[in-house]
């Protein structure tokens, strides 16, 4: 059993990361939604608010990456708005090697059951999306779609 840690921020306009269950009212700009996601995987920590850009979308890519990775032995993105690369390898069966690249010197990696990691994430993913919900009704109808595929 690994321990897997996410939660996921919004960015106020002051620069503070509010956990999204604590957020109130709405958002700037609902094209561009700033805001981060914790990722730590026993203790490695592969995202985190140093780490953000536009959240919603950074979620969108991931669930096409949890989408993908059912027929793909190696799965990739981008984040949206920087060149942050965040990989997830099949190494054996049943284990993933999730790597974060930063940059040439900051490369963040964790070897994980890869049944626990998808679903810790596809979890958190129905979290920050339902909760997107609550904040911009009716924005999110395509990533609610695409995490019930991902259910079944």
């Amino acid at each position: 059993m690994h321990r897997i840690e996410i939660a996921s921020f919004l960015k106020s306009s002051d620069g503070a990361f509010i956990p999204l269950d604590r957020w109130q009212g709405g958002v700037e700009d609902p094209d561009y939604v700033e805001g981060a996601i914790d990722l730590a995987v026993d203790g490695t920590v592969l995202l985190d608010t140093a780490l953000w850009d536009y959240v919603d979308q950074l979620w969108a890519y991931i669930l096409t990456m949890l989408s993908d990775l059912r027929s793909e032995r190696r799965v990739r993105t981008y984040f949206p708005d920087q060149p942050i690369e965040l990989v997830f390898q099949r190494t054996a069966p049943g284990r993933l090697l999730v790597t974060v690249k930063v940059d040439a010197s900051d490369v963040r990696t964790a070897d994980v059951a890869e049944a626990e990691f998808t679903a810790a994430l596809a979890e958190a993913a129905e979290v920050f999306f339902s909760e997107m919900e609550r904040i911009l009704p009716g924005a999110y109808t395509v990533e609610t779609r695409q995490l019930a595929d991902l259910r079944n």
